[in-house]
């Protein structure tokens, strides 16, 4: 049985301090690395297959105050191929708690943007860049679109809500890259820090050698942009 409201645990960001799982079905994306998806326990297969949906028992949680909550956690509530109507009540959902912190993450953020006029008052924003490099193992717009529509909407709530937000980009799972064009990928964004991490699953994909990593590293340090680097990045630093 999945909780409405489960508190942080395991190979998630440390800093926030719930998950809030409501949204069900198969991933638009169909990302070949979704550790979602290759969880072995069948009541969760049956959870994250069929059409994009929300658990109406999760919908009537009451999501308190004073949390940091990462919203949707194992799916994306803004990917194409998700009605907006499921979108929108999850996000008034959130409204009727403004109290809490909401995390949103998205690998189609400019479909984000749509919906600028119906998030909560306190909101952390942020996209995943694999690479700089576009690939095939996953149908989420390519990390160029991303970037470009991710700047966009950081602009605007830069604007809107006078700098009080904040955003950033996760590299997670960390592909082969190209330094300087992906370095510019993420100064379109101005992320307050990037988090990084490593493929946990054994799915194979290409990953940039020791050196490349650490150059990164240091780049977007010079940049004062913290890197919060994470437990599983550390056979890729040897």
């Amino acid at each position: 049985m999945i909780m409405p409201l489960n508190k942080q645990q395991g190979n998630m960001y440390d800093w926030i301090t719930h998950t809030w799982t409501v949204l069900q079905g198969e991933c638009p994306h169909g990302c070949d690395y979704c550790s979602t998806d290759k969880m072995p326990w069948p009541h969760l297969k049956e959870v994250y297959t069929g059409p994009p949906r929300l658990n109406e028992d999760d919908m009537t949680t009451d999501l308190g105050s004073g949390k940091t909550i990462f919203v949707a956690s194992t799916r994306d509530l803004f990917a194409k191929g998700v009605p907006q109507e499921l979108t929108r009540r999850v996000l008034e959902r959130c409204r009727l708690f403004p109290e809490n912190t909401y995390v949103f993450q998205s690998k189609d953020p400019g479909r984000m943007f749509m919906f600028k006029s119906l998030f909560p008052p306190k909101v952390i924003m942020g996209t995943t860049l694999e690479s700089n490099r576009a690939s095939k193992v996953s149908r989420a717009p390519n990390p160029v679109k991303r970037a470009r529509d991710f700047a966009t909407t950081v602009h605007y709530w830069r604007i809107a809500a006078g700098g009080s937000l904040q955003f950033f980009v996760t590299i997670e799972p960390i592909m082969e890259f190209d330094l300087i064009p992906f370095l510019d990928l993420i100064d379109s964004i101005g992320p307050k820090w990037v988090n990084i991490g490593a493929d946990s699953k054994g799915s194979g994909l290409p990953e940039p050698e020791p050196r490349k990593l650490k150059q990164l590293i240091a780049e977007l340090e010079v940049r004062d942009i913290e890197v919060r680097l994470k437990d599983n990045l550390g056979r890729l630093q040897k």
